[in-house]
């Protein structure tokens, strides 16, 4: 039986709460939830997989947050990037999706297994989220979305890839966000050199991170237990490689505008205020357009 059970949620807290609620008090067993966990200076995708890793199970909670062009309802991004996170991770039948009446599904994607329930009535479904805990099968008394012949399966991937590089640009705002942040909180009384060498240590630090992160194994990040998280590990790959290639490009034009401005020769440094205004400017504009 598990022991520490993630919960995936999105805008609707009451709901959460009550889930956490039952894991704990009900179940007896631990739950995490990413948010709620210290940030040891980690950034989103690894703090998710330093949480993750010591999971047994995972609960995705599908409630009415973001409207979609037709006026339907669908939850949050990055729901949908932590719930193929963990079909990778764990595998399907470790990973039970609790479905809010008229929030949309995939489509063309088979095999998701989901409970329903009413909008702000989480604990009509609390009996079969234990019974799938407690048998480590999500499967149990759960419906799944009907399967497609195999040829229809292999389109699965680009569905999912769409879903997800939705919610890519989202995670490179925010390192950026907090990059802006830290070059913000340097103290305006520092000397010149002092503030223009602090400035390129936090653009090539953020640089060297994400180059490295570039190149991990496929097999680490595509581990899978079924020919159908096989297709998500590819999909959640695809995406953090986008993630990646983003947030490289971003730091690495900023130290370019830091070699460009250093190369006027002009030793006092009086460049350095239009230099870091530059920065920001580049980081604050790929911001808005994401």
């Amino acid at each position: 039986m598990a022991k520490k059970v993630f919960i995936s949620h999105g805008h609707d807290a009451f709901t959460k709460s009550k889930l956490k609620d039952f894991i704990r008090d009900r179940l007896k067993l631990e739950p995490v939830v990413l948010s709620e966990q210290p940030d040891l200076g980690l950034t989103i995708i690894e703090k998710l997989e330093h949480y993750g890793k010591d999971c047994d199970f995972a609960l995705i909670l599908l409630s009415a947050d973001d409207q979609t062009p037709t006026g339907g309802f669908r939850a949050r991004q990055n729901v949908i990037h932590e719930l193929g996170y963990y079909h990778a991770l764990l595998g399907r039948n470790r990973v039970l999706l609790l479905k809010e009446i008229d929030v949309e599904l995939f489509s063309n994607i088979s095999g998701l297994i989901y409970k329903e329930f009413p909008k702000g009535s989480i604990e009509s479904v609390f009996e079969d989220i234990r019974l799938a805990i407690e048998c480590g099968d999500a499967s149990k008394h759960a419906m799944s979305v009907p399967r497609k012949e195999e040829e229809e399966n292999r389109n699965i991937a680009h569905e999912v890839v769409e879903e997800f590089n939705k919610a890519v640009p989202l995670i490179a705002k925010h390192e950026k966000e907090m990059l802006c942040s830290k070059l913000r909180s340097l103290p305006g009384t520092l000397p010149a050199k002092v503030r223009l060498q602090r400035i390129r240590n936090l653009l090539e630090t953020n640089y060297q991170l994400w180059k490295t992160r570039g190149t991990q194994d496929d097999e680490e990040i595509c581990r899978a237990g079924s020919n159908h998280s096989e297709v998500l590990g590819r999909v959640m790959h695809i995406a953090i490689r986008a993630q990646i290639e983003e947030l490289e490009r971003s730091f690495l034009e900023c130290l370019d505008v830091l070699k460009s401005w250093e190369s006027s020769g002009e030793k006092n440094l009086a460049w350095l205020p239009d230099a870091t205004s530059e920065i920001y400017a580049i980081l604050e504009r790929e911001n808005r357009e994401a």
